[in-house]
């Protein structure tokens, strides 16, 4: 309620950017991107951005952000990027025909977008419930007072209310999904793929300049990867390797030369309540730092370990072992986020409960014993239309397509 509040204030302040911002004229040539509410440079927006710089020589693409480090970063590289709160971050947003974000106005200056055609890419499949199906977080009950003056408040302040002309989905599966999240038209989602399965098949050798901490675990045959997702927006989770008795698994882990990479969701890595040991030679564990974008480190692992991750999806289309875990599902599911559909629907295959059991799948699968082929193929024909590096172009063609309709 206090967030809303401030949110609802700094609204009222900022109201007259909100008027001139309708004055101003766009422009087609200007396309504003931005990512994480404006606090990180990654994920689907980021390739997209690259992607019209390389391929778009008639569009200004421009990134907006909140942290100067990641300005000065692009600047540096010849993108242009504004802080999305400066004079220019505003300007060029009410120039912008088109807005791209992964989560929501946030991600840009809120109060210039108005006019621009709004392109929510989003941040990966959703397993678990998002914005309007989730009712534990985002949209959870309240009176018929409190929404009447909702409605009326986000009437008046209508960039308070993040609602998007088109979004992009992955199959027909992530469509249903994405039209009840978002409450949309399905008319309003398009199948093209997301960004980040560009950027997950692109060579290995491509990717290496992207990841810091790679000679931490060159000289291992294989590599897990450990990605959880959050838990209660990062204030919760240290259960999750309570089942965990880390000698006994490093040991198994040194005898098959093998590291284990645990990569935490980056809400548990701004709060830092993860205090895991770091004295085991074959865990190695992952700060932002090491990998500012887990589709960078995609490539390089042989066997994903995960839960209610989005990642778990977006792997499938490397056709690499998998080992799903729901450590917590019960919990989980009660107090954190619903998922869309009882979750080994969702994520086939043999589903492990404690630390155990996934010491067990990891030996058959190094024994050349892979029970999850055939799930991970029926897996990928439900969440993937495509499988081939062609979502940003298409994705780019199709909002050209738009841009270039008579309105």
């Amino acid at each position: 309620m206090i967030k809303q509040v401030k949110k609802l204030i700094l609204g009222i302040l900022c109201y007259p950017l909100f008027i001139i911002s309708k004055i101003i004229q766009k422009s087609d040539d200007v396309w504003i991107f931005g990512a994480w509410y404006g606090n990180r440079y990654s994920d689907n927006t980021a390739y997209l951005f690259e992607y019209v710089n390389k391929e778009k020589s008639n569009v200004t693409a421009i990134w907006l952000s909140s942290k100067l480090g990641i300005i000065s970063d692009l600047k540096s590289k010849g993108f242009k990027a504004y802080h999305k709160n400066s004079i220019l971050g505003f300007y060029y947003g009410c120039r912008a025909a088109a807005t791209f974000v992964n989560c929501g106005y946030s991600d840009v200056n809120m109060y210039a977008v108005g006019k621009s055609l709004k392109v929510q890419l989003w941040h990966g499949i959703p397993i678990k419930k998002i914005k309007y199906d989730d009712t534990i977080n985002e949209n959870k009950h309240h009176n018929f007072f409190y929404n009447a003056i909702k409605s009326v408040l986000l009437f008046i302040f209508p960039f308070l209310n993040d609602s998007f002309d088109l979004i992009i989905s992955s199959s027909e599966k992530v469509t249903q999904r994405m039209a009840s999240a978002f409450r949309v038209a399905l008319t309003q989602i398009i199948e093209t793929g997301y960004p980040r399965m560009d950027r997950i098949l692109v060579p290995k050798d491509e990717q290496l300049n992207l990841i810091t901490t790679r000679q931490k675990w060159s000289e291992f045959d294989k590599i897990i990867l450990y990605a959880p997702t959050h838990r209660k927006e990062g204030y919760g989770g240290a259960s999750l390797f309570d089942t965990l008795d880390f000698q006994v698994f490093n040991e198994f882990l040194a005898k098959n030369n093998t590291a284990m990479l645990t990569k935490m969701h980056y809400h548990h890595e701004s709060i830092n309540n993860y205090l895991l040991t770091k004295s085991f030679s074959n865990f190695i564990y992952l700060d932002e730092g090491d990998v500012l974008d887990i589709n960078n480190l995609l490539p390089f692992v042989d066997v994903l370990i995960s839960d209610y991750s989005g990642v778990l999806l977006d792997y499938l289309i490397l056709d690499r072992p998998i080992i799903p875990t729901s450590f917590d599902l019960k919990d989980y599911t009660k107090y954190d986020r619903e998922l869309y559909e009882d979750y080994d629907k969702t994520v086939m295959g043999i589903n492990c409960n404690n630390w155990s059991e996934v010491q067990i799948q990891l030996q058959n699968i190094f024994s050349g014993k892979d029970k999850s082929t055939s799930c991970r193929k029926e897996m990928s024909a439900r969440f993937f239309k495509y499988s081939d590096t062609d979502n940003c172009k298409r994705i780019i063609e199709y909002v050209s397509q738009k841009l270039d309709a008579p309105s």
